[in-house]
Parts: C-alpha cells; sequence; structure tokens
C-alpha cells in the first residue's frame, strides 16, 4: 500500500515538472532610453559653468515601467516596457546633453564637489510627461539659480506638446526625447538673453 501510495506520488511530481518545462514563459521586458536631440550651436554661454540638477519627477512617475494616464483618474502602468534607468537621472543626462550642445557651457551634472560649483544651477520638476490620443506632452517647472548670489533666480513653467509617430512605446520615448530638446531650447534662450545683459 505504502509503496503504491509512493508510486503515484512519483508519477505525480514527474508530470508537474514536465508541465512546467513546457509552460510558455512571458516574454523578456523591453528597455528604453531617452536620448539628446539637441543639434550643436554657437557656444554663446562657453565662459559659463551651468550645473544641471536635481531633477525631481511627480511620484506615479517614479516608477520601472513606463506610464501613462488618460487625463483624469485612469493610469497604465505596462510591465512589459520598461525605463533602462531611473527616470530623473535619465532627464537630467539628456538635459546636461542638450544644454552643453546648445550653448556650449561647461555642463555638470548635480551633484557635484566643493572644487566644482557651477556659477549657475538648473532644477527641474517634472509635474506630467504622458501620451495621449496622437501627442505626448511634458510639463514642468523650473529655476536656474546664480550660485554666486548676484542675481534673483530665472524661472519658468513650460507645457510643451510633440507629436507621436505612432502609438508604440519608441515612438512614445521618441517624442519624450524631442520634448526634452525643445525644453533645453527655451531655458537656453532665456539664459542666453539674462547673461547678455549682465555682459
Amino acid at each position: 500500500m505504502i509503496l503504491k501510495h509512493c508510486r503515484s506520488l512519483f508519477s505525480a511530481l514527474i508530470v508537474l515538472v514536465l508541465t512546467s518545462c513546457v509552460a510558455p514563459s512571458s516574454p523578456p521586458p523591453n528597455y528604453y532610453l531617452l536620448t539628446a536631440q539637441a543639434v550643436s550651436a554657437q557656444a554663446s554661454l562657453a565662459d559659463v559653468s551651468l550645473g544641471v540638477g536635481p531633477v525631481r519627477v511627480a511620484p506615479f512617475l517614479e516608477r520601472v515601467q513606463l506610464v501613462s494616464h488618460d487625463g483624469r483618474a485612469g493610469l497604465t502602468v505596462d510591465g512589459r516596457h520598461r525605463w533602462a534607468e531611473p527616470l530623473d537621472k535619465g532627464i537630467q543626462r539628456v538635459m546636461v546633453q542638450n544644454l552643453a550642445a546648445l550653448t556650449g557651457a561647461q555642463t555638470r551634472n548635480f551633484p557635484w564637489s566643493r572644487s566644482a560649483i557651477p556659477q549657475r544651477a538648473l532644477r527641474i520638476d517634472v509635474l506630467d510627461l504622458n501620451s495621449q490620443g496622437q501627442e505626448a506632452v511634458l510639463e514642468v517647472l523650473w529655476v536656474v539659480e546664480d550660485l554666486g548670489g548676484e542675481q534673483a533666480p530665472l524661472r519658468g513653467r513650460e507645457k510643451l506638446s510633440q507629436p507621436l509617430g505612432d502609438d508604440s512605446p519608441a515612438a512614445q520615448v521618441l517624442a519624450y526625447s524631442r520634448l526634452l530638446d525643445n525644453l533645453a531650447q527655451n531655458i537656453a534662450a532665456r539664459l542666453e538673453r539674462v547673461v547678455e545683459g549682465v555682459q
């Protein structure tokens, strides 16, 4: 009786192992990276050191997965499509690259050391980064501070939109990258006017 019970248990175990081997596994996730889009321009701020950061994103965006919402209360989190790096770090990296290309400024990432404190520092709060329908949207608050204390902070609020090529995650991320380029252009133009006014 015991032997028969053991055989039945062994057979069930074999079936379980075989089933787990042939069961379809979920596909691996896709990873996406924001990229700098700015084209190099005249080095109008070559004598200026500009720090970028910290960048803070709204809590609902602080996820590995790409997130979108319907403008009301609905939120979609897609586990198959993920950021290759934390979103705040990706935005900071791309803004450093964009602003360096647009202005020629000596850009550096936050945090910086005591021996490398920049003349000016850009902080960004991302209120929204989303794709709805046929467009992507970026809404931010930003401030550029004169760390020497000689000038009042330069502030801005931007709500930018960019058409989506299609509804794929890759198109969504490309549109986000272009929005960050637009943001960098707006900040660079404001900063250039202020610096030229001082000089």
